[in-house]
């Protein structure tokens, strides 16, 4: 499964993390195809997230990265750009 790995430099970690779990977010996030997701953050670095959304497909996963709503949203939460990558599964193996 596709998917997108963004790292985010935040304003607030507590603050940008309760938006995008909020079930609205999740609801928005699932009707354009985003699926399961971790977010992550450096031990040394708290102003930094890093998440990794399962997607339906990657134009999916683009078309909600490059939508209007999550730009006016990044504008509110981020204090510097993020970096965004759309990765497509290689191989995938259990321990």
């Amino acid at each position: 499964m596709p998917c997108v790995l963004g790292i985010f430099k935040v304003k607030d970690f507590e603050t940008w993390k309760s938006g995008f779990t909020a079930p609205e977010s999740a609801a928005w996030r699932k009707r354009d195809g985003g699926g399961a997701y971790r977010i992550f953050r450096p031990e040394n670095d708290p102003r930094t997230a890093v998440v990794c959304v399962e997607w339906a497909s990657l134009d999916r996963a683009r078309s909600h990265v490059g939508s209007q709503r999550l730009r006016e949203i990044h504008e509110e939460v981020l204090a510097a750009p993020p970096e965004v990558y759309f990765l497509e599964l290689v191989e995938e193996r259990s321990a």
